[in-house]
């Protein structure tokens, strides 16, 4: 495993240089002076608009960071000739491949930590409190991005840069919307159109589960089973992309 660990650090290095997590350390501060400012108009609830745009952020800036380091994994290393240098070497391709998907979760999971930080600082400074869903939001926020991160990893393996964030994005919006869509009354009226939109998300990671942002501002309760369910179907996921990675790196030809 020291190989894998070697590919992760120096995976974890690269992108650090890149100024990824500056970004981070400057949207974290643009999320407090926006959070801040938001409050100081409200009428409500101050702290639940601070919460409100640094959930919001938080979220957005995920899924933004796992579509770019995941469609530069494969196309950066071949573009700077990298990756031949790599496998020339005694490492497999699954330990390669697993050493850079750990350096990718990990600077994800730094830069989602650095800018919920951040919103919780000023959330507990306009008069907030921490529950246990704030927590579970973050983490299901950082599930969500890792998930959509090894899907864009698995689409870059299979096609260009331009297909596979086609892909991507249509496969986040149907995972969002296909189970609003079952619950709207002129759908659940077609049974043919039912019956495909089932189809179709039972192909889909159910995103939408770990959307929990409502609860969390309104103090609502959330059962535990709900939440374990949310993550075993989180932890089933990653476990299945990881798979179907290691599968796609075996047949992929890098030219």
């Amino acid at each position: 495993m020291n190989s894998v660990y070697i590919v992760a650090k120096y995976t974890f290095i690269e992108l650090f240089k890149s100024k990824i997590t500056y970004a981070s350390l400057i949207l974290g501060i643009f999320v407090v002076l926006i959070s801040y400012i938001a409050s100081e108009f409200t009428y409500g609830s101050a702290e639940i608009v601070a919460l409100d745009v640094g959930l919001g952020v938080l979220s957005i800036f995920s899924l933004l960071i796992a579509f770019f380091i995941g469609t530069s994994l494969i196309s950066s290393e071949i573009e700077n000739r990298t990756i031949y240098m790599v496998l020339s070497r005694p490492i497999s391709r699954e330990k390669y491949f697993l050493g850079k998907s750990l350096g990718l979760l990990t600077i994800l999971l730094l830069n989602v930590s650095i800018i919920f930080i951040f919103s919780i600082i000023i959330y507990l400074f306009i008069g907030g409190s921490l529950t246990g869903l704030v927590f579970h939001s973050f983490i299901f926020i950082l599930v969500e991005a890792a998930v959509m991160l090894l899907l864009i990893i698995a689409f870059s393996l299979m096609a260009n840069k331009t297909i596979t964030i086609i892909m991507a994005i249509t496969m986040y919006a149907s995972a969002h919307t296909i189970p609003e869509l079952l619950q709207a009354r002129f759908i659940l009226e077609n049974k043919k159109l039912v019956t495909l939109l089932e189809v179709i998300k039972s192909f889909l990671p159910s995103l939408d589960m770990f959307n929990i942002k409502n609860y969390v501002l309104y103090e609502q309760a959330l059962s535990s089973s709900y939440l374990l369910k949310a993550y075993a179907h989180g932890v089933v996921w990653i476990g299945m992309l990881l798979f179907l990675n290691f599968l796609l790196i075996r047949k992929v030809e890098f030219k």
